[in-house]
């Protein structure tokens, strides 16, 4: 009799974790994996600037440049030091020495070939300005908690800020509004960061990083999300009061897996300090961490499954020209679509969901009760 107690036991416990595996696959299969926002967390794609040294004399000894080479080891820009003589065909000394920069050189050179010189700067200061600046210290501790992070670089006509600031607070809004209606939860709404004439000056780097070179006389704005991602390109005075940072913004919440192009998930960085602080912080508010290999390759499978079902079949990183609004236009078929499977789905799938559910505790429900009689017999 003890030896049928324990193996019904055994049984009904395998019953119950067959259930709740098959319970846990329904709903992993049923659940958006990622977000265009959670991806552009990640290390897919990502930015690397290179701070360079051209110079004769290497007065720069191995401990010292492991100093600065690990200062910029949690920012996405690589040191190194190059030889006019020696290293003349590395591409970096050969673009300082065209552009005919005095040397010792020190150059800060993007992803995308453009060079910002730095020879006005002591080593030293070129390391404080690299590593960090107000409005990219505010960013990097926002950007966990917030939807994105529109930046509005004011302009040299004050009326027309005030009408781009006003534009952008009510596109921010509309996204708060939506934001209960997206694949996954965001604890803050957008972020807006008013750029002064002053603080222009003072962000140096970030600005450069922007394309930014002057302050202009009508305002701009950049959509950023992610670890400093932007989204899309330069939002002009006219395109902000067309409403294009609202489309920007909405497709940042969107599911990876929504069949957009793979240009909107992996934007351009800017360079930004990410400590490891600041990583486990972010996986505990996501539920999973982005660095991790086995995340990042299953992104990697999900992006390229998409990109192979485009015309194309590859994903282009070089300057494009991108139709805003044909984007947008293909992201409002596609929610409309996924509004109506919801509206559609729901009657059979909750009405047989449910069923299912009764049987099933029922099936247990009644087992135990048997089991219990088998035990005072």
């Amino acid at each position: 009799m003890v030896i049928t107690t324990k193996v019904k036991f055994k049984q009904m416990k395998r019953f119950l974790i067959i259930f709740m595996l098959l319970a846990c696959v329904y709903q992993m299969s049923n659940a958006c994996r990622y977000t265009v926002r959670e991806i552009g967390f990640s290390t897919l794609s990502r930015d690397i600037y290179s701070f360079v040294l051209v110079d004769t004399n290497k007065n720069i000894s191995d401990k010292y440049f492991q100093q600065i080479s690990e200062q910029l080891n949690d920012i996405n820009i690589r040191f190194s030091i190059l030889h006019p003589q020696k290293d003349a065909t590395h591409p970096y000394a050969k673009q300082v020495l065209e552009e005919l920069i005095p040397l010792p050189a020190k150059v800060l050179i993007a992803p995308d070939g453009r060079m910002l010189v730095l020879n006005e700067y002591s080593l030293p200061d070129i390391l404080d300005i690299l590593i960090d600046s107000p409005l990219r210290k505010k960013m990097r501790y926002e950007f966990n908690d917030v939807f994105a992070a529109v930046l509005c670089l004011e302009g040299k006509d004050q009326q027309k800020n005030r009408t781009a600031e006003a534009e952008l607070r009510a596109n921010c809004e509309q996204i708060s509004d939506m934001m209960p209606l997206m694949p996954k939860e965001v604890k803050k709404k957008p972020l807006i960061i008013n750029v002064d004439n002053e603080e222009f000056h003072r962000e140096k780097i970030l600005m450069w990083a922007l394309g930014v070179e002057k302050i202009s006389t009508e305002p701009m704005a950049f959509v950023l999300y992610g670890r400093g991602r932007i989204m899309g390109e330069t939002v002009d005075y006219s395109s902000i009061k067309e409403g294009d940072v609202f489309k920007l913004m909405s497709m940042i919440g969107l599911d990876c897996e929504c069949g957009l192009d793979r240009k909107w998930m992996l934007g351009k960085q800017i360079p930004l300090l990410w400590t490891k602080k600041i990583r486990q912080r972010l996986t505990s508010e996501l539920g999973f961490d982005v660095d991790n290999p086995m995340v990042l390759a299953e992104m990697s499978r999900i992006l390229a499954k998409e990109v192979n079902s485009d015309q194309t079949g590859k994903i282009s990183y070089g300057p494009e020209s991108i139709d805003l609004n044909k984007a947008f236009n293909q992201l409002s078929v596609i929610s409309q679509t996924e509004e109506k499977k919801s509206e559609n789905m729901p009657m059979w799938v909750w009405v047989i969901t449910f069923f299912i559910a009764c049987i099933l505790v029922l099936g247990v429900f009644l087992y135990i009760r048997n089991l219990k009689r088998e035990l005072r017999d």
